[in-house]
């Protein structure tokens, strides 16, 4: 489930004209030490906007090792993505439903009926139970994490210096492979752009958002790069990041709805069924919104300008 995003951190010592793999190491261990921070907070579990500040970090984190990695020795580094990729995974689980939770403990407060709000408390109480058991992993995950001392092991790999350079451009500046990185993130956003016609393209629409997730992260660590007008071209990667999440969301929780409903003992669930007409509804008014905004974009040749302002 997506929520609007929180900011980037900022990372000091990053500047253009720093090499690439000094900038490397100062952003990867800036958002590895942010997500660590949200640890204990997540483990308590009585807020549960510790659990996602933790996800979040753990993908601005995975973004920044896909962009970086060819500035580090392979075989290490692909352990400790592995286990980055199982805290983002293991987190979600678990945030995922607190989403739902709570946006069905709203819906029941536009719920009128007595019956139809006892359809939906019936889900929510059935959504309570799986995160009680979506917890368990990630606890379990924190405590071998723990045990194997991870924390210890990603800060000593990134913090010191390898005796010989390992890929091809990591002593060039961080506004060099600005120019080199950025692009490869434009076009994979724009490489789904022949689904976005059609609004049963669930998948598609699903893997743009994160294709305009890793684009919006990436121009996020070369911002430092760039002037002012580059931050507006970002505002509008976030926008259409919220948009795309929007229409997930209306997805995944049709998804909640209909399962819940097949597997129930009820002949009859008016709320579910009235939530599920609504969401229908959600799902296609974001949408059109989502297809006229990329409409408006392409309209003012966007990606050329964006591309140009990259190469600048």
């Amino acid at each position: 489930m997506g929520v609007k995003m929180s900011k980037a951190i900022e990372i000091k010592g990053v500047a253009p004209d720093e090499n690439m793999e000094t900038c490397a190491r100062l952003i990867i261990v800036g958002h590895f030490r942010e997500m660590m921070s949200y640890k204990d907070g997540a483990i308590d579990g009585t807020n549960i906007e510790f659990v996602h500040d933790m996800r979040v970090a753990s993908r601005r984190l995975r973004a920044a090792m896909d962009n970086f990695s060819d500035c580090f020795e392979s075989k290490p580094f692909k352990q400790l993505y592995k286990q980055v990729r199982t805290i983002t995974r293991t987190m979600g689980a678990v945030r995922d439903l607190d989403v739902l939770i709570a946006h069905f403990q709203l819906d029941l407060q536009i719920i009128l009926l007595m019956n139809e709000q006892r359809d939906i408390q019936g889900l929510i109480e059935n959504l309570q139970q799986k995160r009680v058991e979506a917890r368990k992993p990630m606890l379990e995950l924190f405590t071998d994490l723990n045990a194997n001392d991870f924390e210890t092991q990603f800060l000593t790999f990134f913090d010191v210096k390898p005796q010989k350079i390992v890929g091809p451009n990591p002593k060039h500046s961080f506004r060099q492979n600005a120019r080199v990185i950025l692009p490869q993130r434009v076009e994979e956003v724009y490489s789904w752009e022949q689904y976005i016609k059609k609004p049963e393209y669930r998948e598609e629409l699903h893997n743009m958002r994160i294709s305009v997730k890793r684009l919006r992260y990436t121009m996020e660590f070369f911002a430092v790069n760039y002037d002012i007008k580059f931050t507006d071209f970002l505002d509008i990667i976030i926008d259409l990041q919220d948009i795309l999440g929007d229409i997930h969301d209306n997805d995944v929780i049709l998804d909640i709805l209909t399962e819940y409903k097949n597997n129930s003992q009820s002949d009859e669930l008016l709320g579910v069924d009235m939530l599920i007409s609504l969401t229908q509804d959600n799902r296609i008014f974001d949408y059109n919104v989502f297809l006229n905004k990329w409409k408006q974009l392409s309209s003012t040749n966007f990606k050329q300008e964006l591309l140009e302002i990259i190469a600048t």
